[in-house]
């Protein structure tokens, strides 16, 4: 699967070389999904649901420690829900 990250997004990646990000999504593909879960909105999320599947969203979700417990339970229901 070849994954394009849109340039809008780097705004979610200050931290980080965003080249980088860009040129390996499928690298560093727990780090971007848990960053556009916790910081990202609707449309982040649309776009995960469309490149990742759902089990692979939650799991990295979860295993990351930079996101916030209240994304990770928002994540953990909608698994059970889906």
């Amino acid at each position: 699967m070849s994954i394009k990250m849109p340039e809008k997004f780097k705004i979610y990646f200050w931290d980080v070389n965003w080249e980088n990000v860009k040129k390996n999504p499928e690298h560093y593909s727990s780090f971007i999904i848990a960053r556009l879960a916790d910081k990202g909105d609707v449309e982040q999320v649309k776009w995960l649901k469309a490149h990742y599947p759902i089990k692979k969203i939650i799991q990295s979700v979860i295993q990351v420690r930079f996101v916030s417990d209240k994304t990770k339970n928002f994540w953990k229901n909608y698994g059970k829900a889906v």
